[in-house]
């Protein structure tokens, strides 16, 4: 896949979110398939795996930064840019039965991936160092308890060669198809010890390949050991299909080295050794393989130091000009002039002096020479810092472990731009300058970017130009920031200081910020484009303002210019075209203002008449036609529209009140004629409604049932409905109608106002009542969660809609499906079943069942569950006050006497005689008190005289 993101996967990687952690990225919204596979494939190369019980994609490692990084222009990773093949464990195993006892041997597996062979040698109980290039697997390997002892294996060379090796080395690298050589070589040379033992997996080419560095590692294979062919796809399941090899090969106890090819790495440089005889000893009287203690008895009895072996001088001894590793005294050190770095943070340079001090210096540091007699660190300025803060804080003779080398200043600005770059230590400026200074220093932009990965140059140019020419505000807020890499592309192609302050102000300030893409658009606002030039731009001789690689629309520098020559064409071919005679008219507009000729130009003529106009865009240079246009009457102008003479019109104030004039007579004409009323009600409902048509308007039918479910779940209201479809039918039109009852085309509007005049008052009432219907409840709203709305709640009361609930809901397994398990409890519960009933089960399906065996009884009973009920209508204030009064009413007759009770009787329109007992006429008195009304309770002074006080008014 390419390398650079598309619009599309950049806006769906905005949009998404990422967790704190940056472990988990999950998309917003629903992508379309192709934009969410490009999607997919780009979380992918940025280490992002799909789980889908977590819905997201998920990462080993902080994401963050890496997705800020492609977000502001990076490419995208490379797959498998290391050419990581993890070791299959089989060919573990053959690699440790090649191996003699290794308990308590130092061993060394370099590019250590997962740590499967690091593992097995573990086990066997070998003392392993690992190394390992990749950030993830670097981690990884870190929390399975390992520390390893650097970070790029051709750049490391041991304090001490190693008895064994064991690797699976990277099969290719960028530009060297044989990497796998390259790093065996380096085990050979630098890492492993005389007597040592190096066990590899190999691509199986150099066996038969001719070429010389092909041919030169199998005679050096063959001349210190051997080699044999795995199985066929061995490492399909790591994916590759290349054939490999195991190979073996012991190191003697005299140095040997591997023969010259024509490609050797450069990546690091080989220890400074001394040339000395090796000891005296027969390599049959040692064993295998040589332990450390036997390998210095062996020393001992020789002169001289064991080939292979990094001398390290002494800190007093360093005499300026010396190469190779070296402990270098702080004090000799200097930053490198070509380090591309300026930020350190604090925090993490104390931690640094911590694990220094805990457990030693790890990696080695790159420097060269100065003029002044000093090592200038060139990669490992963290390093120096730390040690330096180690110093400060009273530890003295410190020294740092340093790779001399010579190097120009473009290969130092290279080193340090790839170590930091590696690191992703470097600030978005820090990196356009690093790009910047390695342009000056003599490298091509093609270079610097095969350097650090791009397959378009555009990345590395940008970089570059944001270094030169980003004016010293956008510079800091970039450093800092607060300002994106892509941001900073669009205003360093601004010209002059202060266009980009206004552009970084746009993109840093407010809660609106502009992005680049709207940044970019304000580089070519207000120009005249090169794409809208309608003359010859060439023969014009104008100077054209063209971005490299087109990140801007191309645009005239002399915008005065470009319109006047824009004018002149459009002029002549208007003149052309008037004399062919084919439009009424030609004009020619030079302000942009097309509708602003309004008292000018009246509509469009169509069937090919009228005129032509050209508009000519002062902002942009931008010129459109407007065809088949008409003059309005009383127009005469001149050929370019500009002059125009018109006779003077009724004035529109006149209009205006010819309409208010009918309409309050219409309007009032119409007061106290009730049939008239029905009839303009049931017209507008049954046409809906646009703005100045003069019925009664429904501007919104919310969420209409189709017509199926309407017949299946209202079938009295789709029988009304299909009554008044079949009175409608014969006024149909061709115009489709959108209508709560109609479905369809609507009717004429003059003949059905004339045939609702007809119709008599009943039947219209019928019709009003079909269409109300309709409109009683929400079919859908803008929150499923919310409760009915009070006024349908009030309907419902007024209604039989409660009861016709309980008839049309039955409790089903379908039902109880979209319910989790708390709420199944709580519903057993509401249903009176009690939560016992489903408390105990194991199973969703389960509950489900043991409710539904109460199904049928339940449906019987009316039960409906409160969340498909009707809630409680509101309740007026008069009806407060009538509850309170009649709360008081019924506490006072509860107090009187049985006389007082007969008298009440007799005084309220009763008999008392017709009771058999006070008691009865009591309970009959406080029945009675729901028939008086509010009204007629207040009134009731035979009752109210028998209280001690006045009744109150309820509150």
């Amino acid at each position: 896949m390419s390398r650079a993101l598309t619009p599309d996967v950049q806006a769906a990687l905005r949009a998404a979110t990422i967790s704190e952690d940056g472990l988990t990225l999950t998309l917003a919204g629903q992508l379309d398939r192709p934009t969410y596979q490009a999607t997919a494939k780009a979380i992918e190369a940025l280490g992002g795996k799909w789980n889908r019980k977590a819905k997201a994609h998920l990462f080993q490692s902080d994401a963050r930064g890496i997705l800020n990084g492609v977000l502001d222009g990076a490419p995208l990773p490379k797959k498998n840019p290391l050419a990581f093949f993890a070791t299959p464990a089989h060919l573990v195993e053959q690699l440790m039965d090649l191996l003699p006892n290794v308990d308590g041997v130092r061993a060394l597996e370099p590019s250590a991936g997962d740590g499967a062979i690091a593992q097995t040698l573990r086990d066997a109980g070998a003392l392993v160092d690992v190394l390992e290039l990749d950030d993830g697997r670097h981690a990884r390997l870190i929390a399975a308890g390992y520390q390893p002892v650097g970070r790029d294996f051709l750049a490391y060379i041991p304090a001490a060669p190693y008895p064994v090796i064991v690797m699976n080395p990277p099969f290719t690298a960028e530009g060297d198809a044989q990497a796998y050589i390259a790093h065996i070589e380096h085990a050979w040379t630098a890492c492993l010890a005389p007597g040592g033992v190096l066990v590899a997996i190999a691509p199986s080419g150099f066996t038969f390949r001719e070429d010389k560095r092909a041919a030169g590692f199998r005679e050096f294979v063959q001349q210190h050991g051997e080699y044999t062919a795995n199985a066929e796809n061995a490492f399909t399941a790591s994916g590759t299909g290349v054939n490999t090899v195991t190979l073996v090969v012991r190191k003697p106890l005299e140095e040997a080295a591997m023969p010259a090819t024509q490609q050797t790495s450069t990546r690091a440089q080989k220890p400074q050794t001394k040339k000395i005889k090796a000891p005296d000893v027969p390599p049959e009287d040692l064993p295998f393989p040589v332990t450390e203690a036997q390998l210095e008895a062996a020393v001992a009895a020789a002169p001289g130091e064991l080939p292979g072996t990094p001398v390290l001088i002494t800190p007093a001894d360093l005499d300026p000009g010396t190469l190779g590793l070296h402990a270098v005294p702080l004090h000799q050190t200097d930053r490198s002039s070509c380090n591309v770095r300026h930020h350190y943070d604090p925090v993490a340079i104390e931690e640094l002096a911590a694990s220094l001090k805990a457990e030693g210096q790890i990696e080695n540091a790159t420097g060269r020479w100065n003029a002044e007699g000093r090592v200038e660190i060139v990669a490992g300025e963290s390093r120096r810092r730390a040690q330096l803060l180690r110093q400060e804080q009273g530890e003295p003779d410190l020294t740092l472990l340093v790779n001399i080398r010579e190097l120009t200043d473009a290969e130092a600005l290279s080193i340090s731009a790839t170590e930091n770059m590696r690191r992703r230590n470097m600030t978005a400026l820090e990196e356009c300058e690093a790009m910047h200074r390695l342009n000056e220093a003599g490298r091509s932009v093609e270079d610097i970017a095969g350097m650090f990965g791009y397959k378009s140059l555009q990345p590395v140019a940008d970089r570059i130009l944001v270094s030169k020419n980003l004016h010293t505000t956008p510079r800091d807020l970039l450093d800092k920031g607060e300002l994106s890499l892509a941001q900073a592309f669009v205003i360093a192609r601004a010209p002059g200081k202060d266009l980009q302050l206004s552009m970084t102000q746009d993109a840093t300030s407010g809660w609106n910020r502009a992005s680049a893409d709207t940044l970019l658009k304000r580089l070519t606002n207000g120009q005249v484009l090169v794409k809208n030039a309608k003359f010859d731009v060439e023969k014009s001789g104008l100077e054209v303002k063209k971005d490299l690689f087109d990140a801007f629309e191309p645009f005239f520098l002399d915008k005065a210019a470009a319109l006047n020559a824009q004018i002149e064409w459009v002029q002549a071919k208007a003149e052309k075209l008037r004399k062919k005679g084919k439009h009424e008219f030609v004009h020619v507009i030079t302000d942009g203002g097309f509708d602003r000729y309004g008292r000018v130009y009246g509509g469009w003529a169509g069937d090919g008449k009228g005129g032509l106009v050209f508009v000519i865009s002062q902002h942009d240079g931008s010129v459109r036609q407007e065809d088949q246009v008409l003059l309005r009457a009383r127009v005469s102008t001149s050929a370019d529209g500009t002059t125009v003479k018109k006779e003077r019109e009724i004035s529109d104030s006149a209009y205006q009140q010819a309409h208010e004039l009918r309409a309050a007579a219409l309007r009032e004409s119409v007061l106290g004629n009730t049939h008239l009323t029905l009839a303009l009600t049931v017209w507008g409902l049954i046409l809906g409604a646009n703005p100045g048509e003069g019925r009664v308007k429904v501007y919104e039918l919310n969420g209409l049932p189709t017509k199926e479910y309407r017949a299946a779940a209202m079938p009295e209201l789709h029988a009304r409905a299909q009554v008044l479809d079949k009175v409608l039918e014969p006024l149909a039109t061709r115009s489709s109608g959108y209508h709560a009852v109609l479905s369809g085309n609507k009717p004429a509007e003059a003949p059905l106002l004339q045939l609702l005049i007809d119709t008599p008052d009943d039947v219209l009432l019928e019709y009003l009542n079909t269409l109300v219907s309709v409109t009683a409840y929400d079919w859908s709203i803008y929150s499923n969660k919310s409760v009915a709305r009070a006024e349908y709640a009030l309907l419902a009361s007024l209604t039989d809609a409660s009861q016709r609930l309980a008839k049309s809901f039955k409790l089903t397994d379908e039902w109880l499906k979209k319910y989790p398990r708390p709420d199944l409890v709580a519903l057993a519960e509401e249903a009176g079943l009690g939560r016992a009933l489903v408390e105990d089960c194991a199973t969703l399906k389960e509950m489900r069942a043991r409710i539904l065996e109460h199904a049928e009884r339940l449906y019987q009973e009316g039960f409906v569950p409160k969340l498909v009920q009707f809630p409680a209508p509101p309740v007026s204030a008069a009806a407060k006050e009538f509850s309170a009064l009649c709360e008081r009413a019924t506490a006072l007759i509860d107090t009187l006497e049985p006389q007082q009770i007969n008298d009440l009787l007799d005084g309220s329109g009763f008999d008392h005689t017709d009771f058999d007992t006070p008691e009865e006429g009591q309970e009959s008195l406080k029945q009675e008190l729901q028939n008086f009304g509010l009204a007629g309770l207040k009134a009731w002074d035979a009752l109210w005289t028998l209280a001690p006080t006045e009744p109150a008014a309820a509150d």
